[in-house]
């Protein structure tokens, strides 16, 4: 797995690809740079990347695909092949704790998820990838809707709705390409 901040990509050195369902987590907080890795509710590597760095406001997200440049930029031998299902980004750096309830309670609702503080744990926005057609991937949450392609057309370069998922519906990715855009930045 390699993850990519301020332009700059850390590879942690796990490799998840084995054909069966995991539950990634991946956590940053910017003042110390730490990032943590865990699979399936363990810790798999820890690393200090872009220590301070601070995520232009103008920038988008993208599943499926490494950006060479701002919201483009696409070289197809860094596409991803495979299959995404409920992607969450909290404001929150979550403990390992709160990482394992999310995946022994995948659908409980966000109302009631508290960190020991009380502290809300809502995520900022989540995508759960159910709608299973049309080019949207809506943000359950608030307003950071992704587009399938990056247009509102369909094209090639839209990954494949499938129910053959952990939960519900995903989004099916080849390899070729295939990527989901939020243009909308993320605070």
């Amino acid at each position: 797995l390699t993850f990519y901040v301020d332009g700059n990509s850390h590879d942690f050195g796990i490799n998840i690809a084995d054909g069966n369902w995991h539950h990634l987590a991946w956590r940053w907080r910017s003042s110390d740079g730490n990032a943590t890795v865990f699979v399936d509710g363990e810790q798999e590597g820890t690393r200090t990347l872009s220590e301070g760095a601070i995520l232009p406001s103008t920038s988008c997200l993208v599943f499926g695909h490494e950006q060479d440049s701002n919201c483009g930029g696409y070289d197809n031998s860094q596409a991803f092949d495979g299959q995404l299902d409920d992607i969450r980004i909290y404001n929150n750096y979550l403990t390992k704790s709160e990482i394992q309830n999310t995946i022994s309670n995948p659908k409980q609702p966000f109302a009631s998820w508290q960190n020991q503080g009380g502290q809300d744990l809502k995520p900022m926005v989540h995508w759960k990838f159910d709608e299973g057609k049309g080019q949207k991937a809506y943000d359950s949450v608030g307003d950071k809707d992704g587009a399938l392609g990056g247009s509102t057309s369909s094209e090639s370069s839209d990954p494949k709705w499938t129910s053959d998922c952990q939960y519900r519906g995903c989004l099916r990715f080849d390899g070729s390409g295939d990527h989901v855009m939020v243009p909308k930045n993320i605070e």
